[in-house]
């Protein structure tokens, strides 16, 4: 006995020991990867800047109830029954995260809900929530708390703002509908436009909408209106602003200035919905350069052009995409790390994103279109959603807390504040 108890000491020690080399090992590692991305970044031209980065627990929401975990076995942070598609950041009165619950995911084959492919082929439609609920977290003091709201059946997952008034898509993911949601109140409280998902505004009362008319083994159908009082009357879009929709790059287009615009081959067609008249601008493209999609930033009402650099090395079957803008022939090209991809996000003056580097978080962006590129290092969180937003100064994300001095491991909603 005496023997084998000596040996189970020393099997524990060994396990200290092991989890101690373990955890030096980490952070040794860590400390080596932040010091490399740091070199490589300085070496790059790049400044490096801390930006306020904080934790915000949903627990802390009144109201809230834990996430139940592997059937009800164990308890968990209430952001873990949140599926968070919806990142709106603070503006100066009101910010917004919505999203719905996870409840009783159930893959759809059914005559109503079939699914994409060719015949024969059993390719999964997709995965449903049949009875999740749509809910919004809202906060008027800069992230400091919250209130939530329950709204319905679906997911929160779009949100456009005119003038003061706020305007959320709830989608059903069971029936393909959309319900339209608008507030005057800052999100205090909302009213029922029609079920129907805005696609591009006017001004608070005139805008496009999508209505989903029908559903085929083959394609989805829809229907577009435009409206002039609010949804209250409308009529079909007409059919030339759906052929040029239908040869649009992305099959989309942005509202500019009054007009839609299409981005057609190379070339800008700027049309007023109202008479039909046009006005087409071509584009000098810069070399080597592939368009991909039009975009329009919001908070400074600028077009641009995502574009490809045809020669760029590609990285996990992408290339680094940089940002055009046509109109004043500005080109915003990240070139630092040739074998890492940064997906560029543009508000305001700001561009940039999040980038992963040899599982290290980093935040890399410009304040003034390419000419200074600044960076800084998140080790603390482990960051996976494609659901961030950025806007007015500030990121929001869904991240998991590795190691934070004063912050309990988990998930929380995280809210970084860029200094000017």
């Amino acid at each position: 006995m005496v023997v084998v108890g000596k040996i189970l000491k020393w099997l524990a020690l060994a396990a200290v020991a092991w989890i101690v080399w373990i955890l030096i090992s980490y952070t040794v590692m860590n400390t080596i990867v932040t010091m490399m991305f740091e070199w490589e970044m300085k070496y790059e031209g790049a400044k490096m800047q801390k930006n306020e980065w904080v934790e915000f627990d949903l627990d802390r929401v009144d109201g809230e109830t834990p996430a139940s975990l592997f059937g009800g076995l164990q308890l968990g942070q209430s952001i873990l029954k949140y599926r968070l598609e919806l990142m709106y950041p603070y503006d100066g009165k009101v910010g917004f995260v919505g999203g719905s619950d996870r409840v009783k995911q159930e893959n759809i084959w059914s005559d109503k809900n079939p699914p994409f492919g060719s015949e024969g082929k059993r390719i999964p439609y997709e995965w449903v929530m049949k009875n999740e609920q749509a809910y919004l977290f809202r906060t008027i003091n800069d992230g400091k708390s919250f209130t939530r709201q329950a709204l319905g059946h679906g997911i929160i997952n779009d949100l456009k703002k005119n003038g003061e008034s706020y305007f959320i898509n709830i989608h059903e993911a069971d029936t393909y509908k959309d319900h339209t949601l608008r507030s005057d109140d800052y999100g205090k409280s909302w009213k029922k436009l029609g079920d129907f998902r805005i696609e591009a505004m006017f001004d608070k009362e005139r805008f496009i909408y999508v209505v989903t008319k029908s559903i085929s083994r083959a394609e989805r159908k829809h229907s577009y209106f435009y409206t002039k009082d609010g949804g209250k009357t409308a009529k079909l879009l007409d059919k030339k602003l759906l052929t040029y929709k239908k040869k649009s790059l992305s099959n989309s287009y942005i509202i500019y200035k009054g007009n839609l615009v299409f981005l057609i081959e190379r070339s800008l067609i700027f049309v007023n919905i109202d008479t039909l008249d046009e006005k087409i601008k071509s584009l000098k493209i810069p070399e080597n350069l592939l368009l991909k999609r039009l975009e329009k930033d919001n908070e400074e009402e600028e077009l641009y052009i995502v574009v490809e650099n045809s020669n760029a090395k590609s990285v996990d079957n992408f290339k680094q995409e940089s940002i055009w803008y046509p109109l004043s022939n500005e080109l915003v090209v990240f070139d630092k790390l040739p074998e890492y991809i940064l997906f560029m996000n543009v508000r305001g003056n700001y561009i940039g994103g999040l980038l992963r580097y040899r599982g290290l978080l980093a935040h890399i962006w410009t304040m003034d279109k390419g000419r200074e590129w600044k960076f800084e290092v998140l080790p603390h969180y482990f960051w996976e959603s494609s659901f961030t937003g950025y806007g007015h100064g500030r990121i929001y994300m869904d991240a998991f807390v590795q190691s934070k001095k004063g912050v309990k491991k988990g998930s929380y909603l995280i809210i970084g504040k860029i200094k000017r």
